[in-house]
């Protein structure tokens, strides 16, 4: 459980791109720093100037054992913050000595130091360590666990000589931290121009009290040169009431509702650290021990009022009104940032490779015999509808997957691909790689966040076709089920039905290759959710104990155990008679079919790929000329427009550019004028078309954008 992979991998960008476009430049902050009660500890990291450009960077947070054998049994929050330089000095006084006492003369010493804004990078609840110093559940005290957090958006703060402070809330030691940055070089999706706090929070008693103390309405001012806005919110229940107290937040921005957050997580019993000791499945205010806490984006480009040096957004967090039944406070942490207009309109990024992976932030999806999981975000300013994912364990064994939906900027998704092809894996090296490109049938604008690889671990190998599963239930069986399938999706077993506290034997012939059992505990009451066995319940009384095992079926050894406190869900894949390599597979694609790209270099020295003969792409640019320029500058048409392939065989993707995306009215006209079809589109994002049964020969597509039309002349063959 303690194993974590982390490699990064980029291409060659468009034709050569920027110099140092790709690179990577990693930065410590604290270094195995062993944490006591109520911690406040700041270590100056040293960050480069601002001669070098941040495209993405990512705060990684190493969680260990104190001194590498004890961790503490409680769940504390612990929050890391980059502080900003005012330039505002302030002092206390140190002491005060008599020199005099007629007349009275004192000699005082003052502490002089900088007023500095702290800001929230991220935060993180310790977990209930009992395992780890007694060691079971595959835990010892060597534990050892990495986060990664997006911090793109405080980029600014990162330059030079920079505080890093990490406040451990815990009244109790247990835990070492290590905090590092990794910097991506290259110009950003769209630049940071400012960074404020503007709530904070404390103790609730009722909503009239918070809201005037922590959460008021708040005019935000805008920097002049800022065209966009988002608010960052950070926010956890803590107190008896608030912990456990499910609440939600409205966020209002001019008096109208932007979007309403509940105050609460219901997946602690599906953590992928676990089991833990101490009550770690209940749902809590926000937070799971041993997780991350989430953040709410919010964006609010479309409530940015007035213009110029008088750009504003009246703002206002509202908490739902109870009465709390004993204390509770909210942890709230809230930052106004803006940014210059997004410089891409098409970048796709791998954010995790969830499956195949040793990393222990993905234990419940791991080992996989079968289907990897990737997770891919919107880093682009258009909405995502497309995107190719390669993916392979050997080079000239890579696959090819069409991922399409729909993502807007800076959503995520989760894509589960067809069954891998594990043809030539390296035993000796389990690597796997993944790799998306082509937003939108368009190349991507910065292709270096587009790769990466991780080590991962072979599923264990049963040498029998006869499984038996034997199943005890406790005295709640109506929460149980359990499935086994194959990889080609075949459901051996589907059961459902049990007998409190029994003892159940299912035998199962299976062919030969790759199966994954999985065994849930889902319910109406609150303890739903808590394996078979899980110790709190046991001691009170609530529920009784059961187990599930697999045993040999043609001599009934036990040949499986798994963990009785699994929380909602145990999922485990295994290999019948079988290695990875002879397993089937059902990739969808052996190649990439995308068009054929020309790098081309402005008299400026800027880099560009030409595609379909009209469309010029770089890493801060998309540019439509209907004829190849000499030197590409950006187009007087407002209405930046193309359709292609051009000749088509009857399918063709229609993209026009317009300073705010819109729905326009489009007509189709043979050389006659004869009107062929009518049909409206959303600019800014690529539409596909399908001409239908038409004779070869001339098209003119006709497009009305604000009563000014546009024409484009396509050929249609067979």
């Amino acid at each position: 459980m303690n194993k974590l992979y982390l490699s990064f991998l980029f291409l060659i960008g468009l034709g050569t791109t920027y110099a140092q476009s790709g690179n990577q430049i990693m930065v410590a902050a604290h270094d195995e720093v062993n944490l006591f009660a109520q911690n406040r500890i700041v270590v100056n990291a040293v960050f480069p100037d601002e001669q070098v450009a941040y495209q993405n960077v990512e705060m990684l947070m190493t969680m260990e054992c104190m001194n590498g054998d004890s961790c503490s049994h409680w769940d504390y929050d612990l929050d890391v913050y980059v502080g900003d330089s005012t330039g505002v000095m302030d002092s206390t006084i140190a002491s005060i000595d008599t020199v005099s006492s007629n007349p009275v003369v004192l000699d005082t010493t003052w502490n002089v130091f900088e007023i500095i804004n702290w800001h929230e990078l991220g935060r993180y609840v310790t977990p209930y360590g009992n395992y780890m110093n007694w060691n079971q559940e595959g835990f010892d005290g060597s534990w050892k666990h990495i986060l990664r957090y997006d911090v793109t958006d405080f980029s600014p703060l990162f330059r030079g000589n920079t505080p890093i402070r990490v406040y451990f809330h815990g009244w109790q030691q247990g835990f070492r931290i290590s905090v590092d940055f990794v910097i991506t070089e290259g110009n950003p999706t769209r630049d940071v121009v400012s960074i404020e706090n503007v709530y904070s929070g404390g103790g609730y008693s009722n909503f009239a009290q918070f809201d005037a103390e922590r959460t008021p309405e708040k005019r935000v001012m805008l920097p002049e040169n800022a065209d966009e806005a988002k608010l960052r919110v950070i926010v956890t229940g803590h107190g008896q009431a608030g912990e456990f107290t499910p609440i939600n937040y409205t966020l209002k921005a001019n008096g109208n509702t932007v979007r309403v957050e509940e105050i609460w997580r219901d997946d602690c019993d599906e953590l992928q650290l676990s089991p833990q000791g101490g009550t770690w499945l209940i749902s809590r205010a926000n937070w799971c021990p041993g997780d991350a806490v989430e953040f709410h984006d919010f964006e609010l480009t479309d409530y940015i009022q007035g213009s110029g040096n008088n750009k504003y957004i009246d703002l206002d967090i509202d908490f739902q009104n109870y009465t709390p039944s004993a204390a509770a406070s909210y942890s709230l942490s809230a930052q106004f940032i803006t940014y210059e207009s997004y410089r891409r309109d098409y970048d796709v990024l791998l954010d995790e490779i969830i499956a195949p992976t040793s990393n222990d932030n993905f234990t419940r999806f791991n080992p996989v015999c079968d289907k990897p999981i990737i997770r891919i975000k919107n880093y682009g300013k258009q909405e995502l509808s497309y995107c190719e994912i390669a993916y392979w364990v050997d080079q000239s064994s890579k696959y090819y997957f069409d991922w399409t939906g729909s993502l807007m900027p800076g959503e995520t998704a989760d894509v589960e691909l067809p069954n891998m092809n594990w043809m030539n894996l390296n035993l000796s090296n389990l690597e796997f790689f993944a790799e998306v490109n082509w937003p939108n049938n368009l190349p991507d604008q910065f292709v270096h966040n587009n790769q990466k690889s991780t080590l991962f671990e072979i599923p264990v190998v049963y040498n029998t076709n006869s499984l038996r599963v034997r199943f005890r239930t406790n005295n709640k069986p109506e929460e149980n089920a359990f499935t086994i399938v194959a990889a080609d999706g075949t459901v051996v077993a589907d059961e459902s039905t049990f007998n409190a506290s029994t003892f159940n034997t299912f035998d199962y012939f299976l062919s030969d290759g790759c199966y994954t059992f999985e065994m849930t505990d889902y319910g109406s009451d609150w303890e739903a959710g808590d394996g078979l066995s899980w110790w709190y319940n046991t001691q009170t009384g609530i529920e009784s104990s059961g187990f599930v095992e697999f045993r040999n079926g043609a001599n009934n050894q036990i040949i499986q155990t798994f963990t009785r406190d699994f929380g909602a869900s145990l999922r485990w894949s295994f290999l019948i008679n079988a290695d990875l390599q002879s397993l089937p597979h059902n990739s969808s694609s052996t190649q990439s079919f995308h068009p054929e790209t020309t790098p081309y270099t402005s008299p400026s020295g800027e880099e560009f790929l030409q595609v379909y003969d009209t469309i010029w792409i770089s890493e801060d640019k998309v540019v439509i000329s209907a004829n190849a320029p000499t030197g590409i500058e950006d187009t007087d048409d407002a209405f930046n427009l193309d359709i292609y392939p051009n000749p088509s065989k009857g399918v063709v993707s229609i993209l026009m550019l317009t300073p705010q995306a819109q729905e326009v009215e489009a007509k189709v006209y043979d050389l006659l004028g004869k009107k062929m079809d009518e049909f409206k589109l959303n600019t800014n994002q690529s539409h596909g078309y399908q001409m239908g049964e038409w004779n070869p020969g001339m098209y003119v597509f006709v497009f009305d954008v604000n009563g000014r039309k546009i024409s484009r002349k396509i050929s249609l063959f067979e």
